[in-house]
């Protein structure tokens, strides 16, 4: 999901690891979302937006 958004933003991501057909990560290796370093801030900020929301905003719900 996070390399989708940052695709369609424009931010160029490459994955690096191992996970099923599925999608399922496996034991094998940890997963690795690898971005440009002068693209870092403005991923983390969109990362941010999308996926952190505050507990309290959640509870208004």
């Amino acid at each position: 999901m996070v390399r989708e958004l940052l695709a369609r933003e424009g931010i160029p991501v490459m994955l690096t690891g191992t996970s099923d057909p599925l999608g399922i990560v496996s034991g094998a290796q940890p997963i690795l979302l690898l971005v440009a370093e002068s693209e870092r801030e403005r991923a983390e900020s969109l990362y941010r937006a999308f996926f952190q929301k505050p507990f309290a905003e959640e509870q208004e719900s």
